[in-house]
């Protein structure tokens, strides 16, 4: 995907995109909104001088910057393009047809943590299950689905496949012989075997459950690195995260580093 290239009006500087969904998911818990962004369009790209709109690209206040995409399909931060005017060398790193500086992934990182707050107390209540220190299993099948926008979702599993107590059981024993699993592709296909549960939000259970062994597969993923939304697809992602993870030697758990990959991917996919 590419995007056409532009000068800024004022400094004639060539200006980088940001997309107009993540930044309003970024801005709505500012106190400000400077873009009037309720008159953006959710899919469109909003143009930045890095030079006029730097205090926007990197935040005062805020320990990342935006990752903005450049015109040559590369994911920077505002810090990248001020080592490339300094003439620094720079470093692209690929997954999958994905392209971003090391910057642009780890404030990408960041940016997720500060637009979804609610991550780490989930992950904390599957941690709990997953030691043994808790058994409640449907609140938090409940409360992933609520920290993935599906409460349709989980309206369906409680109103039209499952009682509370039959669900509650087949989570239990799903999730805790995913830890014994021959690999990813079986533990995911357990989640899926239950009414209701697709692979997107089987990953999501798996995710919360134990993030330093799983990851996320959904349909934003799906659609814009073009791996198939199945079981096999669940594996071949998983894979692919911790060839890329041993590369590079981030020793980051496979949650955060799909979360990342995904804040990039989405501005992309929801273009």
């Amino acid at each position: 995907m590419s995007v056409e290239i532009q000068l800024c009006n004022d400094c004639k500087t060539e200006t980088v995109y940001f997309h107009a969904g993540t930044l309003r998911s970024y801005l709505e818990k500012e106190p400000y909104a400077e873009h009037k962004l309720r008159k953006l369009k959710a899919s469109q790209w909003v143009s930045f001088c890095p030079e006029c709109h730097a205090d926007v690209l990197k935040p005062e206040g805020k320990n990342f910057d935006l990752p903005v995409f450049c015109s040559d399909g590369v994911f920077r931060t505002s810090t990248d393009l001020l080592k490339n005017q300094a003439g620094e060398p720079e470093a692209i790193w690929d997954f999958w047809g994905l392209r971003f500086t090391p910057a642009a992934l780890i404030n990408a990182s960041e940016l997720l943590q500060f637009t979804y707050p609610g991550t780490e107390e989930v992950e904390q209540l599957g941690k709990k299950l997953r030691t043994g220190a808790s058994d409640e299993f449907l609140r938090f099948s409940e409360e992933v689905c609520g920290w993935g926008g599906g409460l349709r979702v989980w309206g369906g599993l409680m109103k039209r496949h499952h009682d509370k107590a039959e669900f509650s059981k087949k989570i239990k024993d799903w999730l805790c012989s995913a830890m014994t699993a021959e690999n990813a592709e079986a533990a995911i296909e357990q989640g899926t075997a239950i009414k209701g549960l697709g692979v997107s939000f089987a990953s999501k259970h798996l995710r919360m459950f134990d993030p330093e062994k799983f990851c996320v597969l959904d349909d934003v993923l799906s659609k814009g690195l073009g791996i198939a939304l199945y079981p096999k697809g669940y594996q071949l992602f998983l894979s692919l995260l911790q060839a890329f993870n041993d590369e590079k030697s981030l020793k980051w758990p496979m949650a955060r580093l799909e979360s990342a990959l995904f804040m990039l991917v989405r501005q992309q996919v929801r273009s």
